[in-house]
């Protein structure tokens, strides 16, 4: 899980925080959300910010969501073969910053 934190100034000239929880993986039998879940349980309890959880398995990105880590080229979802055999190579060499759901696809990296 990753967190944003962001100074906001309300038309009243007040700074508020708005802090944005981010669930990273999208694959089965993950743990981020339990966690994320249960942080911003947590969170949202306060009042001197704002809060927010976004799980990115929820857009139906075209994202791991295989069983077996990437690293292994065990993929059991068309989708994923098609993703990986299209993008992976041509993406490596243009990312400075991995998210959580691709850091896994970093093969020998």
């Amino acid at each position: 899980m990753t967190c944003t934190i962001e100074r906001v100034l309300t038309p009243g000239g007040f700074v508020v925080f708005r802090v944005s929880g981010r669930i990273g993986s999208t694959r089965p039998g993950r743990k981020g959300e339990a966690v994320g879940k249960w942080a911003y349980d947590i969170a949202r309890k306060r009042t001197d910010a704002e809060f927010e959880l976004v799980d990115i398995a929820e857009f139906n990105l075209p994202l791991p969501d295989e069983p077996m880590p990437p690293m292994f080229s065990q993929y059991s979802h068309d989708d994923t073969r098609v993703w990986s055999a299209k993008y992976f190579n041509d993406m490596l060499d243009q990312l400075i910053a991995w998210s959580g759901a691709l850091r896994p696809l970093r093969k020998g990296v």
